[in-house]
């Protein structure tokens, strides 16, 4: 069975992708964390297999939390979350090590897809 941690300062946003991605993934087991410290503490003790991370966080922001997760378990994949804009901010969560990017605004169109794709990176990688 596949987990995913979802880290977000907002309640809503992680209710929401909690109940969608659950429609979408009956058989996945959820987890909610409410800030970058949270959601890396969280990964590194549960170890997830997808953390669903948004940058603008109090505490520890994705970023941050992100470079953390990957220095010490890199097999968790974390796909950064975001309503910026700039390719800065994609840039910034790549060089933290993150496996994915996503603008919320588009999440209903690329996240599903995008979970996939990093499941089955994961995989391959697993299976080297």
């Amino acid at each position: 069975m596949s987990s995913i941690l979802i880290v977000d300062d907002h309640t809503i946003n992680r209710h929401w992708l909690k109940t969608w991605l659950g429609d979408v993934f009956p058989e996945w087991e959820f987890q909610e964390a409410e800030n970058g410290q949270v959601g890396m503490e969280m990964a590194l003790l549960n170890r997830p297999d997808v953390v669903l991370m948004d940058i603008s966080m109090p505490v520890m922001d994705g970023i941050e939390a992100t470079e953390l997760i990957k220095k010490s378990a890199p097999d968790i994949a974390v796909i950064v979350m975001t309503l910026h804009r700039s390719a800065q901010y994609r840039d910034r969560a790549h060089e933290a090590g993150a496996s994915g990017f996503v603008r919320k605004d588009r999440a209903d169109e690329e996240l599903v897809p995008l979970i996939e794709s990093v499941l089955v990176e994961k995989e391959r990688l697993e299976g080297v």
